[in-house]
């Protein structure tokens, strides 16, 4: 799963897209939206917008593991998903 931007011709503004590799049974490799998280014109919305976005690929990506046995404490490491 990877975070991709999008620019819009009408608007210029960039949306920004959660998407998904699959591979059909031929083989070939299909994209899927799996969460379209909103558009913003270049700049601060849209670093901001591509923080929050990586954010719910990290989460969306845990919620598909399944869970671990060990538990680590992360609180010394807030990472770039903390809340300030």
């Amino acid at each position: 799963m990877f975070v991709r931007k999008v620019k819009r011709k009408t608007t210029r503004n960039i949306a920004v897209q959660i998407v998904r590799n699959d591979r059909t049974k031929e083989g070939k490799v299909r994209q899927k939206i799996v969460r379209h998280m909103d558009t913003a014109p270049e700049g601060p919305a849209l670093d901001e917008l591509l923080r929050v976005a990586e954010c719910e690929r990290l989460r969306i990506e845990e919620d598909r593991q399944p869970s671990p046995r060990i538990i680590h404490d992360d609180s010394e490491s807030p990472g770039i998903c903390a809340k300030d």
